[in-house]
């Protein structure tokens, strides 16, 4: 659980990441990229991992350095939590929409801010749910007697 001091810090006696851990006003850090071991010539990559590494440095050109979305999003996610009672009472499906959103938060604070798409996903997991709570409504509606 996250604890907060008096600059709105948020800190975890464990050592987890805090947003004091992170200047989030310098530019974030180059993506790592894989780079073969002493024995392991460039040419003996396989085909996949030349793919997985296209597809990251597409990803961090839009989202940002992987490592500052983390430490964005886990710190979201925690803020929910700090109420554990009141988090403990939701559903999986709601718990994890509520986290899926701060996952789309993290990477529009930390990437590209004007991606429509990150926006439309949000609007996605809160319908998902409107349906859910609409369908148990009407159920619950079928199940009172006349």
């Amino acid at each position: 659980m996250a604890v907060f001091n008096d600059a709105g810090r948020s800190f975890d006696k464990e050592g987890k990441l805090s947003l004091a851990d992170f200047n989030l006003n310098e530019p974030p850090k180059a993506v790592p990229r894989y780079t073969p071991g002493p024995r392991q010539a460039k040419a003996e990559i396989p085909k996949q991992l030349s793919e997985i590494d296209e597809i990251l440095n597409e990803r961090g050109a839009r989202y940002g350095a992987f490592n500052r979305h983390a430490a964005i999003t886990q710190l979201l996610k925690d803020a929910m939590k700090v109420h554990e009672e009141d988090w403990m009472r939701l559903s999986a499906s709601k718990k994890e929409c509520l986290e899926m959103i701060q996952h789309k938060i993290g990477r529009i604070i930390n990437g590209d801010s004007n991606y429509l798409d990150s926006w439309v996903d949000i609007i996605g997991y809160v319908q998902l749910i409107i349906n859910e709570i609409q369908e148990s409504q009407a159920n619950q509606e079928l199940d009172k007697p006349f």
